[in-house]
């Protein structure tokens, strides 16, 4: 039931539907220990989503990042492979419509040694302006997990992220042309504190050096999250 649940969230997400800025999440907030074949994780909370145009998100903006929501929902296919699917959404609403974005991802995990281990996670994802489709993305992230105690454990690592609106070129606001696009080396800290079995706190926070390569400016943002997930 689980499977098939979840199998239709990510059929649903590619089949449904130039903004002048797009927010996305870095965040992972990783499960405290890897998910077993068939076990599912919730997870949701607050995040400062990185703006991709800081300089044409408003003329107030005066932060790189935009207060928002981030959702997960993530499955264990296997004992060493599990997919999500990511939400998240901008609160402010400085713009006048609601920026929001979806993310798929595949979490491959490989055993260091009882208390460690090493993931893989690749994610692909859209951003929105309302209904519209407003952007891509494709990002690539290592993580090292180590488990310092039955309930506490921290993650640490780093990626790289390639975001478009499209492959063609535009004019920016300086009236040069050029593709819109841009390019981010994400790092990763974060922290897990589990409750008891099934209920657990997430905290990150994730620097990120971003350069928009469409208005040829580059920006070093801090991304950080609190998050609570929830296993069964």
């Amino acid at each position: 039931m689980k499977k098939n649940v979840f199998s239709s969230l990510v059929l649903s997400l590619f089949f449904c539907s130039c903004s002048p800025s797009l927010v996305y999440s870095p965040s992972f907030n990783l499960e405290h220990k890897q998910l077993e074949k068939n076990q599912l994780d919730l997870s949701a909370g607050a995040e400062l989503l990185p703006e991709t145009r800081p300089n044409a998100a408003s003329p107030s903006l005066s932060t790189n990042s935009s207060f928002g929501y981030q959702a997960q929902i993530r499955y264990g296919f296997q004992d060493n492979l599990v997919l999500g699917i990511k939400s998240w959404g901008d609160l402010e609403g400085q713009l006048g419509y609601f920026r929001s974005g979806y993310a798929v991802s595949a979490q491959y995990s490989k055993s260091l040694s009882n208390s460690s281990r090493l993931l893989f996670i690749p994610r692909i994802g859209m951003a929105l302006s309302d209904s519209d489709i407003s952007g891509y993305g494709i990002n690539g992230n290592v993580l090292y997990q180590k488990m310092l105690s039955s309930n506490f454990s921290f993650y640490t690592g780093g990626g790289l992220l390639w975001g478009f609106y499209e492959l063609d070129q535009r004019r920016n606001d300086q009236n040069e042309v050029r593709y819109p696009m841009g390019w981010a080396i994400g790092g990763n800290l974060g922290l897990s504190y589990r409750f008891n079995p099934n209920l657990r706190l997430n905290a990150e926070l994730n620097p990120i050096y971003q350069l928009n390569t469409f208005d040829q400016v580059d920006h070093i943002i801090i991304a950080p999250s609190i998050n609570l997930g929830y296993s069964f």
